[in-house]
């Protein structure tokens, strides 16, 4: 008895100790130094968190961070993945919650759940559950964006009524795709962080903080670049744009005198002051109460301002009449400047935000601009790309463009290599390409005509010629389309770079203008735009873009609140229609027809109140309400005469008027005009008109087109295969012999199941790593049916390891069918066909396995197969098993026929299908790819004799991806 009492504390000892350990470990991997703070320079909706990474010998897999509106729970905000073995090179980690992301959905756990590992009273949780009455309350203290999937918002939104009456829409959680969340400006959010290792053990969580976002002034590190002309009395301004773009109202753009700037310092430092104040105020507002009034004035004066929409331009151009008084022709600005004494002026790039805040740019003196240095605007034109699917808009710009890319000599200097790049658009076709060379001296040494661009040429030196370390090109084209004036418009400098003896490009010149000195921006705003924004931006290489323009599958609304009654989350049932340009404002239908009429109901008798109340303001009150009575005004005259309005309300019938409704909307956000920049990013650009077509239209509609004329080809081919196959499997079926030439690898079957037999060893065969849906996976399957019935009937064992679990049924029940067919079902064992793992390299270790194990005297392998191949087959050498391989795997065949006795190359693998069964229609498919092969000889023997006496024709009229 006492024996057993002190074996019992001694295990109890024992246990003490490991969890002391245990803890003391998990201590040391807990994160250090977690800390969160504001997010600089955004409007109030991102926090970052910060935290001392582990050392590198913890071999640390992630790091997990949790967030919260509490201390006592926390959910799975995000993870930083690290590599274990390298590690996390910086001394600090960042994690940035300023963006949304997944709040709850459909997919989310149905009840609370605490993360992995951890004790009952651990506040970590895994995911924010889809039950309302736990992410309910936290709706109000987030911004949640939700995604709507286009048919839930049109069909299955219903009307909800709040108080007040005011009336939402509403929707069940299953409708929504997914709720996202972000921050609010000034509530309190707690974060921690967890370390999880290699083994999937989580740390324990670091000690828990918390911050408040608050909105803060916009970033003031932006460079302007002013640049004046004073030939064309113009300004020009090029700016970088901020990192938190979306929280700029606008962009504006102020006019200083130098003699003023003491003045503008002393009232930033007052405005600097201010917002100090305000920022805290957000934060601490029983502290700082009020905010001082501004005793200082801007001398700065506005000149220009551009709107902020999602990809706002950074070019605006400002022109002037000949007294310097800005030409505005939205009379928005009536500022003057001297332009004798331009040098006299700063400008600063102004960045308002929604809160209040201004942040100013340092002041930058214009440059003066050359209007040489302007660059030339190519014509542009834009259609409705043909043979899409109606998601492209098809821009071309220019004419088309050839340059050098490399160059090099042959190792006697006496030939060079050219490869070149060219680049066209819908305007052109190119017919041939053509070089002239000439030395740096300007002495010319030959041409050289492309008339099958093919991206390189050589060039043979005349006699005599010294060897040179620069060129020159004229690069020109022959070409179907708009007529050129001049045949070579390119010219191209190439020197030698001592480093890689290559020739490289040092100017690529068009009419004097170096094109690589600038750059081509898209900007294109859609009818429900209120102005344009950048697209892309493209080198001046380029010759035509093709702006993709999707459908809607999806919208975006914001969660307002959960209804407990009716189990639905609540939005704001309006949808944005398009854009009014007079009345500069959106078009916006709500959901609910009877709505629009309460609304405007609404807007009247607030107008007539508005009136009453005007007629007894002040003088000092009646800009005020006279500017509410113009909004609402606006707001009736915008539903009242809007024709797409119109023709909803003119609709009874609920749903009509949803699909009507989609119909507007998606036409509208699908519809875009076009424009163009050209700058150099240094303030010498030049912006193109609205693009107008030879019809005046300058919107254009992407449509989808039933049928690409560029496939043609591909339907004869496609037909002419068809009749082939058909013909072959009839003459097949009326006994007529196709022949198939033998395959040497199908033939050694029957040998190698033979000699397995005599050996008394069994047989392995491995199908591949590809899955069921694969033709290679299909073609093994057919083989290994065959294989089966053989071994059968000599009674062998067949070993068939498996890496997909939806083949492994299959790959049973074939063998089975083939040991049924021999007439042997009694040996059938299905435990010789196994699974192994999905994973690649865990297979090949169990193949290898069983090879060893099972000293399989046979192994084929049929399927497609990767970098295993190899080592498969040198254990299966090593073991002298006899090895027949097939596979349409290009990159494993020169390892299959080192290592393996026989194998079927490429298509021979797919043909063994058809010669071990025998069946017609699989033997008259076979032939039909026979003759078709006669074909496409025939067509390459006819487009190499047509290119070769310059006629293209044939090669352009088939597709080329």
């Amino acid at each position: 008895m006492k024996i057993l009492s002190f074996k019992i504390i001694t295990l109890l000892l024992l246990c003490l100790i490991v969890l002391t350990l245990s803890a003391q470990q998990t201590g040391s991997r807990m994160v250090k130094n977690l800390s969160v703070y504001d997010n600089p320079n955004d409007d109030g909706s991102g926090l970052v968190i910060k935290w001392t990474p582990l050392p590198n010998s913890n071999r640390t897999l992630e790091y997990r961070v949790y967030r919260g509106i509490s201390p006592d729970t926390l959910f799975l905000l995000g993870s930083i993945p690290v590599d274990p073995v390298a590690g996390f090179a910086g001394k600090e980690m960042f994690f940035y919650d300023k963006d949304y992301h997944d709040f709850v959905s459909i997919l989310s756990p149905a009840k609370l759940k605490k993360e992995e590992q951890q004790t009952s009273k651990s506040p970590l949780y895994k995911a924010i559950p889809k039950d309302p009455k736990i992410y309910g309350p936290l709706i109000n203290h987030y911004s949640l964006l939700s995604i709507i999937p286009k048919k839930s918002i049109y069909n299955h939104t219903k009307l909800i009524r709040i108080e007040d009456d005011k009336a939402l829409g509403g929707l069940e959680l299953r409708r929504f795709e997914s709720i996202l969340a972000n921050v609010i400006p000034g509530k309190k959010y707690y974060y921690t962080v967890v370390a999880v290792d290699e083994k999937r053990v989580l740390s324990s969580y670091a000690p828990i903080v918390s911050a408040i976002p608050y909105d803060n002034p916009p970033e003031t590190a932006i460079t302007l670049t002013p640049r004046f002309f004073q030939e064309k009395r113009q300004l020009n301004f090029e700016w970088t744009l901020p990192l938190n773009k979306s929280d700029v109202a606008e962009y504006r753009i102020y006019a200083l005198e130098k003699a003023r700037i003491p003045q503008f310092q002393t009232y930033l430092e007052e405005q600097n002051h201010i917002n100090s104040i305000l920022e805290q105020q957000q934060v601490y507002p029983e502290q700082y109460k009020t905010v001082p009034d501004p005793k200082f004035t801007n001398p700065a004066f506005l000149i220009a301002s551009s709107p902020n929409p999602l990809n706002p331009m950074a070019n605006l151009i400002i022109q002037f009449d000949q007294d310097g008084k800005i030409i505005d022709a939205a009379n928005k600005s009536n500022a003057s400047l001297d332009m004798n004494r331009m040098q006299d002026y700063v400008f600063i790039l102004s960045l308002p935000d929604y809160y209040g805040f201004e942040s100013f740019s340092p002041l930058f003196p214009a440059k003066i601009g050359i209007v040489s240095d302007l660059p030339t605007l190519p014509t542009f034109s834009v259609r409705d790309k043909p043979n899409d699917k109606g998601d492209m808009n098809e821009l071309s710009f220019g004419r088309p463009i050839a340059l050098i890319s490399q160059a090099f000599y042959n190792a006697k200097k006496t030939k060079m290599t050219f490869n070149y790049d060219f680049a066209t658009n819908a305007n052109y076709k190119i017919i041939n390409v053509f070089f002239k060379i000439y030395d740096k001296k300007g002495n010319f040494l030959g041409s050289v005509k492309e008339y099958y661009p093919d991206n390189i040429f050589k060039f043979t030196l005349p006699k005599g010629s010294p060897v040179s370390d620069e060129y020159f090109l004229k690069i020109g084209f022959k070409l179907k389309g708009p007529e050129l004036k001049e045949n070579f418009y390119i010219t191209q400098k190439i020197m030698l770079d001592s480093a890689t003896k290559r020739f490289a490009n040092r100017g690529l010149y068009f009419d004097r203008e170096n094109l690589n000195r600038f750059n081509y921006l898209i900007l294109n705003k859609s009818k429900s735009d209120p102005g344009f924004q950048q697209v892309k931006k493209l080198s001046t290489i380029s010759r035509g873009f093709d702006d993709n323009i999707p459908f809607e599958t999806i919208v975006y609304k914001g969660i307002n609140r959960y209804d407990p009654k009716s189990n639905t989350l609540l939005f704001d049932p309006t949808l944005d229609i398009g854009y009014d340009v007079k009345r500069e404002m959106p078009v916006s239908v709500n959901l609910f027809a009877a709505e629009m009429k309460k609304s405007l109901q609404k807007w009247n008798k607030q107008v007539d109140t508005l009136k009453v109340k005007y007629a007894k303001a002040t003088t000092a009150e009646k800009a005020s309400i006279q500017d509410e009575m113009d909004y609402y005004q606006k707001m009736i005259d915008l539903v009242t005469n809007d024709p797409d309005i119109k023709k909803l309300n003119a609709i009874t019938d609920p749903k009509e008027r949803m699909k009507l409704l989609a119909i507007i909307r998606e036409t509208n956000l699908r519809t875009f005009s076009y424009r163009l920049i050209k700058s150099d990013g240094d303030g010498n650009f030049l912006i193109s008109d609205i693009y107008k077509n030879s019809a005046s239209n300058d919107f254009f509609f992407p449509i989808a087109n039933w049928f690409d004329k560029t496939k043609i080809p591909m339907i004869i081919a496609s037909l002419l295969f068809t009749l082939l196959v058909v013909i072959m499997g009839i003459r097949t079926k009326q006994g007529k012999d196709l022949f198939i030439r033998p395959i040497a690898g199908i033939d050694e079957i029957d040998n190698a199941v033979g000699r397995a037999t005599e050996m008394g060893r069994p047989i392995l065969y491995v199908p591949g790593l590809n899955t069921i849906g694969e033709i290679a996976t299909i073609a093994s399957m057919i083989i290994l049916g065959r294989i089966a019935k053989k071994t059968a009937e000599y009674d062998t064992r067949l070993l068939v390891p498996n890496c997909d679990y939806y083949v492994l049924p299959l790959a049973q029940e074939i063998v089975k069918e083939g040991h049924y067919e021999a007439g042997r079902p009694d040996s059938y064992d299905q435990n010789n066909i196994f699974f192994i793992s999905t994973d690649q390299f865990p297979y090949v270790a169990g193949v290898n396995g069983t090879m060893i194990r099972e000293k399989t005297a046979t192994n084929f392998y049929m399927g497609t197969f990767y970098a295993e191949a190899l080592l498969m087959t040198e254990t299966g050498n090593a073991t002298g098993a006899i090895q027949i391989a097939g596979t349409d795997a290009v990159t494993q065949i020169p390892f299959f026929i080192t290592t393996c006795d026989y194998t079927l190359i490429g298509e021979e693998f797919y043909a063994a299908s058809a010669y071990l069964s025998k069946d017609p229609e699989i033997l008259g498919t076979l032939k039909a790819q026979d003759y078709f092969k006669f074909v496409i000889v025939f067509f390459i023997i006819l487009g190499t004799i047509l290119t070769s006496l310059h006629l293209n024709s044939l090669i352009y009229s088939f597709p080329t991806e």
